[in-house]
């Protein structure tokens, strides 16, 4: 009677599960595991210290991208493009002179003038 009320309420017997058993036994093995497993899973590297030429072209990229979310474009854009030119020419001497202390002091105050801008910050917000 046990088996007749499994059968009808479409709840899987012994049989049944043993089939599902067997295939998830025999698929290949990459078909078997969805995630890896978390003691095989390769560490994440360390975040490297950025260059200051990666720091100048990502500077540049913030300063482009802001023009396009100003709040007051008409205003923000002149001042941005001045930035955006300083920041090209960093990024222009900064292969050619190895990293030389006066331009990463150079690109220090540029990030500075940059992120203390009140526009720039709100430009930011909005990408």
């Amino acid at each position: 009677m046990a088996t007749k009320r499994g059968k009808q309420s479409g709840g899987k017997t012994s049989e049944t599960r043993t089939k599902t058993q067997t295939k998830a036994a025999t698929a290949k093995p990459a078909a078997r595991r969805a995630t890896p497993d978390r003691g095989t899973a390769p560490l994440a590297a360390p975040p490297r210290e950025l260059t200051p030429l990666d720091r100048a072209e990502q500077l540049r990229a913030a300063i482009e991208r802001s023009k396009l979310t100003a709040a007051d474009p008409w205003a923000y854009t002149p001042k941005a493009r001045r930035w955006g030119e300083r920041a090209q020419t960093l990024v222009e001497r900064l292969p050619r002179s190895g990293g030389a202390a006066a331009l990463e002091r150079e690109l220090a105050a540029l990030t500075a003038e940059v992120e203390a801008d009140r526009d720039f910050q709100e430009a930011k917000r909005l990408f």
